[in-house]
């Protein structure tokens, strides 16, 4: 027989968060607790039923003194007293149950952990480092809202860098090239601002080069994955510097959506491990990364990408 401690362990099992669950696959998935509540109460009525039927007779001495009308009593009372505590047991155990999974639906339904990074308004939260404004701050800017959009237009070239860190987190990025697909990219861990070619940030770059999405390149940090030799090349040319190996293969180049559609790049970063999304499949995994936190930043190198969103989750735990 289930008790109310096994159910809610149940409970905790079957809600335990997930991105992907929404508030009708939970229910779904609970759905399960109808019948067992159901037949939990039958079973513990039947008890009732058990124990009345049981020989719950007085002493020999009681009975000679009260006569035979004594067990009737005692018989009815045990009954009577067994079905109601049944009835409270049952109503208790699915009362348990329903305000669990009420409490259940609601976190899931808002998670108050997922924050956009991009106010759909202006760059706030943002600053940009765009070298060639250095001497030229009254050209026209790179990076823009336009349409609730963020828009990089990829020239002069330079990044959107968040103001904070982060650190263990899901990034959900969507993203397409408005006009000729090119080049551009998401870096996480970012810090050093212009360590590599007087531009690019320290960090690690997942690609969005057309064709290329979910390639790594090492800027100044390094990560290392599976086939190392086959997707970066010979390891003596290995480095996070000018004029070294510092691309890392993706796994495949299939994955992008025709230009001008919307594609969804996932980046969880745990530790030091980074694992890339690109339309639902794999792209990307690598582990032992020289750095754990960083900012995050948008580039502008080249070709103009439109992002409708940029959400941040903080995680515990890689998707399987």
């Amino acid at each position: 027989m289930f008790c109310a401690a096994r159910i809610k362990s149940l409970l905790i099992r079957e809600s335990a968060p997930n991105k992907r669950t929404t508030r009708a696959e939970l229910r779904l998935r609970l759905s399960w607790l109808v019948p067992i509540c159901t037949t939990e109460r039958a079973r513990v009525a039947a008890l009732g039923d058990n124990l009345a039927t049981m020989n719950l007779y007085p002493s020999p001495e009681h009975k000679e003194r009260h006569g035979e009308s004594v067990n009737h009593t005692v018989k009815h009372t045990a009954k009577h007293t067994a079905k109601r505590t049944a009835k409270h047991y049952a109503i208790a155990l699915i009362t348990i149950c329903s305000v669990y999974l009420c409490a259940t639906l609601e976190t899931t339904a808002a998670d108050p952990k997922s924050v956009s990074l991009f106010n759909g308004k202006d760059l706030t939260g943002w600053h940009v480092d765009v070298p060639h404004l250095d001497d030229h701050p009254d050209d026209s800017p790179t990076f823009i809202v336009r349409d609730k959009l963020l828009v990089s237009l990829g020239k002069p070239e330079g990044h959107l860098i968040t103001n904070e860190s982060y650190k263990n987190y899901r990034l959900e990025v969507e993203y397409r090239f408005a006009a000729k697909p090119g080049n551009c990219g998401v870096l996480v861990f970012a810090s050093t601002p212009r360590a590599l070619y007087k531009m690019f940030p320290k960090s690690i770059e997942v690609q969005m080069n057309h064709t290329h999405a979910g390639d790594f390149w090492c800027i100044g940090e390094d990560i290392t994955v599976p086939d190392m030799v086959k997707r970066r090349g010979p390891m003596e040319n290995w480095g996070v510097t000018e004029g070294k190996g510092r691309r890392i293969l993706n796994l495949t180049d299939g994955s992008e959506k025709p230009p001008g559609e919307w594609n969804a790049m996932v980046i969880e970063c745990l530790d030091d491990a980074v694992k890339v999304w690109l339309n639902g499949d794999l792209v990307n995994h690598g582990t032992k990364c020289t750095a754990s936190k960083g900012q995050i930043a948008l580039q502008a190198e080249g070709s103009e990408v439109e992002f409708r969103k940029l959400e941040l989750t903080p995680i515990s735990k890689l998707t399987d």
